[in-house]
């Protein structure tokens, strides 16, 4: 289980803010990045942002996955104390 969700969540915004600013930055410049060979170091940045996406998401699977097992593990176990308490 995440241990900051508040932190996670703010993380998760401030990139996405970010995000999209450098890309209305970009689409706002005047230069031709998508022309030119050097056009590609702009574009660059973008991975950063990506990456970042991936990797709160791979935590957020994590998480629930986590949460998944606690529940199937509970569950077995009210089972088994439910069948002991009531064996014929």
């Amino acid at each position: 289980m995440n241990p900051h969700p508040r932190i996670t969540a703010t993380v998760w915004a401030l990139n996405a803010v970010g995000f999209i600013l450098y890309l209305v930055w970009l689409a706002s410049s005047h230069e031709r990045i998508l022309t030119e060979r050097e056009g590609v170091l702009f574009l660059l940045p973008c991975v950063v942002f990506l990456f970042i996406f991936v990797f709160l998401r791979g935590a957020h699977r994590h998480d629930v996955e986590a949460a998944e097992d606690a529940a199937a593990e509970e569950k077995e176990a009210k089972e088994k104390s439910w069948n002991a308490a009531h064996k014929p």
